[in-house]
């Protein structure tokens, strides 16, 4: 890709991703790229973000960044602390993922997630999980117990 081509579909995804977070707002009420969910636009956010910061488009990588917490998804915030974990942790990235057997990670990380689905849905119902549904202000980032975590462990 010529960096002419790159610069220019950088910018357009930007002005692209303001302008429908400024006009779009999802079934809850938060800011997306479509009316579908906001968790899903934090992953093509988190995109322009990781892409822009690994081509050299600090500027733009930053406001993507900022434009990410928009949404209010959990999701895109774990995804940016780990890109940055990974990224500026020397460390981290040479001494401690070299180590790892990723098919063993993977297998433990399914069981962990399936016993620790299973221990929350013991413990939390659909309802009180409603009850928590609907919040779309900044607390929302700090509620676990809320309907999408529900069906998700019921899916899992």
């Amino acid at each position: 890709m010529s960096d002419r081509l790159k610069k220019w579909s950088i910018y357009l995804c930007l002005a692209s991703i303001i302008f429908q977070l400024a006009t779009i707002r999802s079934f809850d009420g938060r800011p997306a790229l479509s009316h579908i969910d906001a968790n899903y636009s934090g992953f093509y956010i988190f995109c322009l973000f990781a892409f822009a910061w690994k081509t050299g488009y600090r500027k733009v990588a930053l406001v993507a960044g900022a434009l990410g917490f928009l949404t209010l998804s959990r999701g895109y915030m774990l995804a940016v602390a780990a890109f940055l974990l990974v990224e500026y942790m020397p460390f981290f990235r040479k001494k401690v993922m070299s180590r790892f057997n990723f098919p063993v990670l993977l297998l433990s990380g399914y069981l962990a997630l399936l016993l620790f689905g299973g221990f929350f849905l013991q413990r939390v119902s659909l309802e009180e999980g409603y009850k928590n549904t609907h919040q779309t202000e900044q607390s929302r980032l700090l509620v676990f117990k809320d309907a999408s975590n529900v069906y998700r462990f019921m899916a899992n």
